[in-house]
C-alpha cells in the first residue's frame, strides 16, 4: 500500500475512533488496527495518539513512561525496522495479545531473518494504556550476536601485509682484542719505523762518504 494512502487512512481511522469515541469507546481489536496501519506507515505521531498519556510501554531493556519516552520507543522502532508483521493476534476483555515479526534494516544479517517478539497490551477507553514487546529468547540470542559482529574489513585492510618488526641495527664485526693490545701494536709499530730510519740514514751516510 502506498505511504500516503496509509497516512490518510490511518487518519482517517484515528477520526472514526474519536467520533466513535465520543458515544463508546471503540473495542480493543480496532484499536491495535489502528496501530498497525501507523507503523507500516512510520506515522510515529499517529502511532503515539493512540497511546494514553500516562501509558507505560515495557521491553526487555527495561519500561517506557508517559507519551515523550514512548515517542522515543517508536521512533527507534520504525527507523530500525523495514517492516513489521503481525500475527495471531486474540482479544479477552480489554487485553489484546500476538506476536510480532521485525524485519531489521539497520542490520543486514537479520533482514532475512526476522526477529520474533511476544505482545501485549490493555486498552482503556479507547487508548493504549499498558503495552508491552518482549523478543523470544532465540532472538535475543540472534540480535546480540548480530550488534556484536565487527564491521568487515575493507579490501585494502584484508590484504595489506601484517605489520613486521623493524629490522635490529646493523652489527659491525668484531675485531677482537682489547684497547691496551691495540696501543702495544702501535707502539711497536712505531719502534720498528724509527729502526727502519735510522739503518736507512746509515746506509745512506756510507754511500756518500764512499762517493768522495
Amino acid at each position: 500500500m502506498n505511504k500516503t494512502l496509509l497516512i490518510i487512512a490511518t487518519a482517517l481511522l484515528l477520526l472514526t475512533l474519536t467520533g466513535t469515541a465520543l458515544a463508546q469507546a471503540p473495542d480493543p481489536l480496532t484499536v491495535m488496527e489502528a496501530y498497525d496501519l501507523a507503523l507500516e506507515a512510520k506515522d510515529v505521531e499517529g502511532a503515539l495518539a493512540l497511546f494514553a498519556d500516562e501509558a507505560v510501554l515495557t521491553t526487555r531493556q527495561g519500561q517506557f513512561v508517559g507519551k515523550d519516552e514512548i515517542r522515543a520507543w517508536l521512533e527507534r522502532l520504525v527507523t530500525q525496522n523495514e517492516r513489521i508483521e503481525v500475527f495471531g493476534r486474540q482479544t479477552t476483555g480489554d487485553k489484546v495479545i500476538w506476536q510480532n515479526k521485525f524485519f531489521r534494516a539497520d542490520l543486514p544479517a537479520l533482514k532475512d531473518a526476522p526477529l520474533e517478539a511476544n505482545a501485549e497490551a490493555t486498552i482503556e477507553a479507547g487508548k493504549i494504556k499498558t503495552f508491552s514487546s518482549v523478543l523470544t529468547d532465540d532472538s535475543q540470542a540472534r540480535l546480540d550476536a548480530a550488534s556484536a559482529t565487527p564491521a568487515a574489513a575493507s579490501p585494502a585492510e584484508a590484504t595489506a601485509a601484517p605489520a613486521q618488526e623493524p629490522a635490529p641495527a646493523a652489527q659491525l664485526p668484531a675485531t677482537g682484542g682489547t684497547r691496551a693490545d691495540d696501543l702495544s701494536r702501535a707502539y711497536i709499530l712505531v719502534l720498528l719505523g724509527l729502526g727502519l730510519a735510522g739503518v736507512g740514514a746509515a746506509w745512506w751516510r756510507r754511500l756518500e762518504i764512499g762517493d768522495y
